[in-house]
C-alpha cells in the first residue's frame, strides 16, 4: 500500500503532468488512505475525505513499464463508473 501511495504522490507532484494541477496539497493527508482490494498486480485504495464524509477510490494496475491509475470520484462510482484513467511511466512518473 505504501508503494502505491508513494507512486500516486510522485505522479501528482510531477509538474510535467497535467494532473499535478488537480490536487490541493494543503488538503492532502497520507493517513486518509485505506486498502480496499489487492490481487496480483492490482490494488484499490479508498481516500476518505478529511471531514470524514465521502471519499473516492483509486485503482492501480502495475505492468512492467507503466501503471494504469483509474479514479472513481465519489464513493458511489466504484467499481462500475470510473471518472478517469491514465497511464503513468514507472521510471519517471510521467503521464502519457
Amino acid at each position: 500500500m505504501d508503494e502505491a501511495i508513494q507512486f500516486y504522490e510522485d505522479t501528482y507532484k510531477n509538474t510535467a503532468n497535467e494532473v499535478s494541477q488537480q490536487i490541493l496539497w494543503e488538503n492532502y493527508h497520507r493517513s486518509c488512505w485505506s486498502l480496499t482490494e489487492q490481487a496480483e498486480n492490482r490494488m484499490v485504495l479508498h481516500w476518505k475525505n478529511i471531514g470524514g464524509a465521502g471519499g473516492s477510490y483509486v485503482a492501480f494496475e502495475k505492468f512492467a513499464d507503466h501503471t494504469t491509475i483509474t479514479q472513481y470520484d465519489g464513493n458511489n462510482s466504484y467499481p462500475n463508473s470510473p471518472s478517469k484513467a491514465f497511464n503513468v511511466r514507472n521510471s519517471d512518473h510521467t503521464v502519457y
